[in-house]
């Protein structure tokens, strides 16, 4: 019992120290399609491995598009942690906002024409995770004059 709490205390030790969180936002970063910049980060236990973050910047490093929200907090389940699969199982976003930007520079597409190309490009970035929620969030295209806000949604995998 005391080699568990011992364990346990170090475990939550390790885990709270900033040090350590800017090394985990490093290696997310380095094997993701993402340049990660964050303020605060919370290490937690709960269904797996989750991480919290405020103030969270996304550039894609294809640079198609960029992601900012006001608090993240993304799960990853034990199993395909011990796989070395970096997939989370949830994400929740609050005041999130997905800047899209067009591979072409002119701004001669009408909204219809785009729509499918906006849709072909956002679907492989929900399609990486089994539960994806957003609050509150808005999503822009580049040199368009339009823009999605105030949206809520629960986007999840369906199980086959």
């Amino acid at each position: 019992m005391v080699i568990v709490a011992t364990v346990a205390l170090c475990l939550h030790i390790l885990i709270n120290n900033s040090e350590f969180q800017r090394y985990m936002i490093q290696r997310i970063s380095a094997v993701s399609d993402y340049d990660l910049n964050t303020g605060p980060v919370r290490i937690y236990f709960e269904d797996g491995l989750g991480i919290e973050a405020k103030e969270v910047m996304a550039h894609s490093k294809s640079k198609t598009h960029s992601f900012r929200a006001d608090q993240i907090d993304v799960r990853f389940t034990l199993n395909s942690l011990l796989k070395g699969q970096i997939v989370p199982s949830k994400i929740n976003a609050k005041k999130a906002n997905l800047h899209l930007l067009p591979k072409d520079k002119t701004n001669q597409h009408t909204i219809s024409e785009k729509m499918p190309k906006m849709i072909a490009r956002v679907k492989p970035l929900i399609a990486k995770f089994h539960k994806l929620e957003i609050f509150d969030s808005t999503v822009t295209i580049k040199n368009s004059p339009y823009s999605v806000k105030n949206i809520n949604a629960a986007v999840s995998s369906i199980e086959k």
